[in-house]
């Protein structure tokens, strides 16, 4: 898939295109797919629920690893990582341990 973003002088807000053309076509066929901004927001906002969704799988009584959090709720273990980062800044989760042996719970007020 390609992605051909676009903005006009007369546009207020870039607009992005999705190559839909078959594969081994030498005619690229893009189809409008909306705006860039809007696009931003849609990826944030999944962010966000996937984020939730990790923190969800934490408990307060015990400690689990990030591969133990990506099985539960069946995602990538980069990406729960990279929640769990996220988790950690904002002082909802606590770690111990490093590198292969860390191991994450939450924090309830």
């Amino acid at each position: 898939m390609q992605v051909y973003c676009e903005n006009k002088d007369t546009d207020e807000r870039p607009h992005f295109f999705l190559d839909v053309s078959p594969k081994g076509s030498t005619e690229p066929k893009f189809t409008f797919a909306g705006d860039v901004e809007k696009l931003a927001g849609d990826m944030k906002a999944i962010g966000e629920g996937n984020q939730e969704n990790v923190f969800e799988a934490l408990s307060a009584d015990s400690w689990s690893s990030p591969k133990e959090i990506a099985h539960h709720i069946s995602m990538s273990d980069s990406t729960v990582t990279k929640h769990l980062a996220k988790l950690l800044q904002a002082g909802r989760i606590e770690c111990r341990g490093k590198t292969r042996n860390v191991q994450y719970r939450a924090l309830f007020a």
